[in-house]
């Protein structure tokens, strides 16, 4: 074969390569196209669920059991959230707690609570320190928005840029009077340290004996109707559930 023939071969040759590379190609794109148009297919298929309805609040009572743990050697019975999607709401009531043997310093007898409150995603529980013979050693309160998971203070009731504080040491006083109840030291700072626990139409203001008055009067507790105090509570205040 001549030098020009062989020339004219080896052209034929890479056509035919860059024939068979292109027809590939081509191959390749209509089966990717197809391959997408079956994933579209299958995604129009699928049920659409809207972020509203797939995170729709909680307005029922959860369903509760009990868990048990040890702190500092002092047995500690605790409420477990049954109801599916309470992963963050359980650490938080475990956490609770902890920080509430802790603060209690138990020696000896054993930690237990009772449920305050538990309707329209709210969640109050009372944690209760007794000795070896059932005597009340010590309480708190912790209180949780089941809709976040999230433990609350007394300020989150009122919701972002209410300034309740002043008002409810108000009304704090003038129960005492009306009831004929005598400070026996100047009246505590109502903040985001005083317990409170959720109730129906409202909250109730907790304190401990000694904490306003002699031993005589016992734990006292204030309601507070979220009606007398509709003014302050913003648009995103838990009262608002309660006054639903």
């Amino acid at each position: 074969m001549s030098c020009r023939g062989k020339k004219r071969a080896y052209a034929q040759m890479l056509a035919a390569l860059l024939l068979c590379v292109l027809y590939i190609l081509f191959c390749s794109c209509s089966i990717k196209r197809e391959d997408s148009e079956r994933v579209r297919a299958a995604m129009r298929d699928l049920p659409v669920i809207d972020d509203e309805s797939a995170a729709a609040p909680i307005r029922y009572p959860l369903t509760l059991t009990s868990k048990h743990m040890e702190e500092n050697g002092c047995p500690v019975n605790y409420p477990y959230i049954c109801d599916s999607g309470m992963s963050l709401l359980n650490m938080n009531v475990n956490k609770a707690f902890v920080e509430f043997a802790e603060e209690c310093e138990p020696n000896g007898g054993s930690i237990d609570y009772d449920i305050e409150f538990n309707r329209y995603g709210l969640l109050s529980v009372n944690m209760i320190y007794m000795s070896d013979t059932g005597e009340l050693m010590y309480n708190s309160l912790a209180d949780f928005d089941c809709d976040t998971g999230k433990r609350v203070r007394l300020s989150d009731c009122f919701g972002t840029g209410s300034h309740p504080f002043e008002k409810l040491s108000e009304m704090v006083e003038k129960y005492m009077e009306a009831n004929n109840l005598t400070l026996i030291a100047n009246l505590p700072e109502i903040d985001d340290t005083t317990m409170f626990s959720f109730r129906s139409g409202g909250i109730d203001l907790m304190f401990r004996e000694y904490e306003l008055c002699t031993y005589d009067a016992g734990a006292i507790s204030i309601r507070i109707h979220a009606s007398s105090v509709s003014s302050l509570i913003s648009s995103d205040g838990l009262l608002n559930r309660l006054s639903e």
